[in-house]
């Protein structure tokens, strides 16, 4: 098997985009976790606890990685481990000595507690003498477990809210979880024992192997305590244990524990690794064009296509190739003038050229280089997130411009990308340090403040470009890493039509309840801690597609519901049919572009180019390739002129093939 993701390959969300630029909070499986304090998920989160300290305190982070965060908290001239990680199911606290105290706060305090397995009620006030080992919190601001590695010989509650654990020699670990369910509460001895393997070996980090064989991807995810020793129960990825054992993701059975921000935190009982295989014959989609275009089609734009960063320069390397991804696998498909005068509206850089315009980053925790275009978002200034969306749409375009049926095009292209081999993988490395071994997908922003399906689509995009020019380079051993991170990611994809239900059951979708009339198809944008953003009949923007995810959607995805969907957009808001353009902008804005006014310095969802890549594309990529309707029908159901490139798309025939 090949070398996967791990601690020392990637962050997460628990990254940094610079030395000065990062986060002390970081979302964790049932809480948020503020350096050491512990709040509520939720929009509006609100203070647990934290541990006690005294009059001087430091805290260190020794560690970030994909599974999670450590840090040292020095106080009484003892210093204290304390494991913020995805991989347990809450955070951990390892105490130097033979006491340990937690000050709840205000409003999130107890006054009867639980022992479980047995459900005997206990006051917390006084000393509790030899307190059971997983005890169950009632009555505050969220329920909570607290579990100890060792019998304490005694447990001092003083006002309810400042509890001492003493225990009878150092090294105990204490974990507190916040419980969204209070039905995950363990009641019974086997699951009790199960929780407490996970204390006596704790799953802190995770490394990855892979292979890739028959279609088929298989990672073996192996679960490692601190000292590096095998545990007594391996966790699952929530995100994969989200989406479950089925067709597209043989996933090893275990026993869920419990319900977290990003599905069941699920353990294998007994067990040091975690095995998953994953179809990939999805990788294989490609569009063939059944018919020649009849008819004119629709001029050429102002601007080629989205810019997404407000800036817009065809000579530059990134837009060229922005452009080219839409344009190159047309030659041969619209009219020879048409293509001609996009052609002569492109410069196809050159691997110097290109190679002027890339910043470089070295993550701070795993010290890995990853590149991104230097200007984007200049009007802004420096910004941390979207690297994924750039990256992958532009690696799309060398690709694909390398592919293009005009020989001037593709010969060029091929120069570009066999010039750029090394600047071509720390590219991708955006997407290999900020995976996430919870989420499955890599957050957008290096700080983990959010992960957005756009963003994460454009990266795969991307990524399979990648393996496609490695394998045309003789880089099998290269191809089937990308393979590796795709199949990943699109374990990710798949998982957020389940995750959008468990949003909403538990309140975190942050969309107008009438926005939610006609059901959820997925997320749009997951910001960790706090909430989601769901996909609904009503949303204007739409993540664009390609042809390996929409063979993905078609064959795994939610199919029923996703052509319920079209009926519902169709029938419920026929405005986004009448006029694409006024739908997208409105009224002022689409008159204005149609007079031939459109500002080039205004923002990016302003212009025409936005209403195209958001909406008007991703429906008819959608419509033609997962839910196989005919090309004029498509084009029929828009009232006003289509843009050129999808009116092209139906008029060939458009078909997408595997």
């Amino acid at each position: 098997m090949h070398t996967g993701l791990s601690a020392t390959t990637s962050v997460g969300r628990f990254g940094r985009f610079t030395e000065d630029a990062g986060n002390r909070t970081v979302g964790l499986n049932t809480c948020v976790a503020n350096d050491v304090a512990i709040h509520t998920l939720g929009r509006y989160a609100k203070l647990i606890g934290e541990p006690a300290v005294g009059p001087k305190v430091t805290t260190t982070i020794i560690a970030n990685d994909w599974c999670g965060r450590t840090i040292a908290l020095k106080t009484r001239g003892e210093t204290q481990r304390i494991d913020l990680r995805t991989s347990l199911p809450g955070p951990m606290f390892t105490t130097p000595g033979k006491r340990w105290g937690f000050d709840w706060a205000v409003g999130a305090s107890f006054t009867d507690i639980e022992s479980l397995p047995d459900g005997k009620m206990l006051h917390a006030w006084g000393t509790i003498v030899k307190p059971p080992q997983v005890l169950l919190c009632h009555h505050g601001e969220t329920p909570c477990l607290v579990l100890t590695s060792k019998r304490a010989t005694s447990l001092e509650v003083i006002t309810h809210e400042h509890w001492w654990f003493t225990f009878a020699g150092a090294g105990a670990r204490i974990m507190i979880v916040p419980l969204i369910n209070v039905a995950d509460a363990p009641r019974t001895k086997e699951l009790v024992s199960l929780w407490l393997d996970l204390l006596a070996r704790p799953p802190v980090t995770v490394r990855e192997e892979f292979a890739f064989h028959d279609d088929e991807l298989t990672i073996v995810a192996h679960a490692e305590d601190a000292a590096g020793r095998p545990v007594k129960a391996c966790p699952v990825a929530p995100m994969a244990a989200l989406l479950g054992d089925g067709p597209f993701q043989r996933l090893q059975s275990g026993v869920p524990l419990l319900t977290t921000y990003n599905g069941p935190y699920t353990v294998i009982p007994g067990a040091t690794r975690c095995t998953r295989t994953i179809r990939m014959e999805w990788l294989k989609a490609h569009l063939a064009y059944t018919r020649p275009v009849q008819g004119p089609l629709s001029p050429l734009p102002h601007e080629l296509v989205y810019a997404g960063d407000i800036s817009w320069d065809e000579s530059y390397p990134m837009d060229a190739l922005l452009s080219l991804r839409v344009w190159a696998p047309l030659a041969g498909v619209i009219p020879k003038p048409m293509w001609e005068a996009v052609k002569a509206r492109v410069t196809m850089p050159t691997p110097s050229s290109f190679r002027k315009t890339m910043q470089r980053y070295v993550e701070p925790s795993v010290k890995r280089a990853w590149l991104k275009d230097k200007t984007l978002f200049g009007q802004w200034g420096e910004v941390s997130y979207d690297t994924d969306w750039y990256t992958g749409l532009t690696l799309s375009g060398m690709w694909l411009s390398a592919t293009c049926a005009d020989p001037k095009i593709s010969q060029a292209a091929q120069k570009l990308y066999k010039g750029l081999k090394d600047a071509r993988d720390e590219m991708i490395g955006y997407c290999r340090i900020f995976s996430d071994w919870a989420f499955d997908g890599a957050f957008t922003d290096p700080r983990g403040e959010g992960y957005d399906y756009d963003c994460s689509h454009n990266g795969i995009e991307g990524i399979l470009a990648e393996a496609k020019m490695r394998a045309s380079e003789g880089d099998v051993a290269g191809r089937d890493f990308c393979y590796y991170i795709a199949a990943r990611f699109a374990v990710c994809f798949l998982a957020a039509y389940p995750l959008a239900q468990l949003h909403r059951t538990h309140k975190w979708i942050l969309n107008p309840p009438a926005d939610l009339e006609h059901g959820m198809w997925g997320l749009r944008a997951c910001r960790e801690r706090w909430g989601s953003y769901a996909l609904t009949a009503n949303s204007k923007s739409w993540p664009p597609l390609f042809p390996e995810y929409c063979q993905l959607l078609k064959t795994y995805g939610p199919l029923a519901e996703l052509t319920r969907l079209a009926k519902i957009q169709e029938q419920r808001v026929p405005e986004r049919y009448a006029d694409w353009l006024l739908f997208y902008l409105g009224k002022e804005l689409a008159e204005k572009i149609r007079a031939g006014n459109e500002d080039p310095s205004s923002g990016q969802e302003q212009r025409e180019q936005s209403a195209v890549f958001y909406h008007v594309g991703p429906d008819v990529m959608q419509r033609l390739w997962v839910l196989d309707e005919d090309g004029a029908s498509v084009e029929r159901r828009f009232q006003t002129a289509m843009p050129p490139a999808e009116q092209a798309l139906c008029r060939a025939g458009a078909k997408l093939m595997s």
